[in-house]
């Protein structure tokens, strides 16, 4: 703890443990992502999870997992909520239930590009996140809880304009039909040696 390392190393070491041993255990057709410390295993309703669970805990003593299930086809994981449609996701912004809305005020001390760079943020969440349905109720929440902290509209609205440019910003100009993503190490593939 408190080394620079720490966190790459624990990284490397699920790493490995998912390449020799978690893509092993988890069935053939579930899928397997994970986030630092955060991982959701998507897979078939006849999968036993208690079951998966405790191999997926045998595994390492040190390395325990808990599972949240999804209620009502709904699943909380990172700041999202992923709400199973049919055959398909759609995703909204998670607050945890504990969640008051306390940010920087407006009349507090901080400079305000301090105070215009949080709301910006807060408007490219759901503009990043939220499917279609859900994104207006999500900035009009947002809007609504930075009114409460007495910003004016004057500064909401040219932020969430700001947050719209950043988030429809081109990242390569010379070929706009050319995107990048980033994969998973191409050695792990569940269930291949």
């Amino acid at each position: 703890m408190g080394s620079p390392l720490s966190a790459v190393s624990a990284s490397l070491y699920m790493e490995m443990l998912e390449k020799e041993h978690i893509s092993h255990t988890i069935p053939n057709d579930s899928k397997w992502f994970r986030y630092v410390d955060d991982c959701l295993c998507i897979t078939q309703k006849t999968t036993d999870i208690h079951d998966l669970q405790r191999k997926l805990n045998d595994i390492d003593d040190k390395i325990q997992f808990t599972v949240e299930e999804e209620i009502n086809g709904q699943l909380p994981f990172l700041d999202t909520v992923i709400i199973r449609s049919g055959n398909s996701a759609k995703f909204k912004v998670y607050r945890k239930p504990t969640n008051k809305g306390d940010y920087i005020h407006f009349f507090s001390a901080h400079d305000d590009r301090i105070k215009s760079g949080v709301v910006i943020r807060f408007y490219l969440r759901p503009l990043r996140i939220c499917s279609e349905e859900y994104l207006t109720e999500e900035l009009n929440c947002i809007t609504a809880a930075f009114k409460n902290l007495k910003y004016p509209e004057g500064m909401l609205r040219p932020s969430l304009r700001k947050a719209t440019n950043i988030k429809n910003r081109k990242t390569n100009t010379e070929n706009p039909d050319l995107r990048f993503i980033v994969v998973p190490d191409s050695d792990f593939s569940p269930h291949t040696k």
